[in-house]
């Protein structure tokens, strides 16, 4: 089982890559997304995490089935 500190860092990996875009690109996606599509990603997100941690999968990057 991967446990909590597993997801953290799935969950991270985004926003670390968000640090390589430029502002007008990040501008240009907040943009992109309206909030209530924003909010239902995170929840989303959210629970698909939770599934996978407590299958003893990794959310990011994804565990293969064998």
């Amino acid at each position: 089982m991967f446990g909590a500190a597993a997801g953290r860092g799935a969950a991270a990996a985004v926003p670390a890559a968000r640090q390589q875009l430029s502002e007008a690109a990040l501008a240009a996606m907040a943009r992109g997304v309206p909030a209530a599509t924003a909010r239902g990603y995170r929840g989303d997100w959210t629970r698909f995490e939770q599934w996978a941690l407590a299958a003893g999968l990794r959310p990011l990057p994804a565990t293969p089935r064998p």
